[in-house]
């Protein structure tokens, strides 16, 4: 019985540890598949992506906000904004 209840725990185990891993697996490939979106829209790579995120994240920044900032900049960056004109 002892046996058992040792392969029942060792088998829960396992399950709950491989969804654990699977669910870490499928962050770390959406987290990187919405770097790449980001990248392209703005225009830089996704190394320069990384590089930012690395920059502003121990600055309490986290990715999504640098993400959206970025976004906001390029998108009044080339609909015209008076204040990008005036740097020219």
């Amino acid at each position: 019985m002892a046996n058992r209840s040792l392969g029942k725990l060792t088998l829960d185990f396992a399950v709950k540890t491989g969804g654990f891993v699977r669910g870490m697996i499928e962050g770390a490939f959406d987290s990187a598949d919405n770097m790449a979106k980001t990248a392209l829209r703005i225009g830089v790579s996704v190394e320069q992506m990384a590089r930012l995120r690395l920059a502003f994240d121990p600055g309490g920044s986290s990715a999504e906000e640098i993400q959206t900032a970025l976004v906001k900049l390029a998108d009044q960056a080339t609909k015209g904004n008076k204040a990008f004109a005036a740097l020219n």
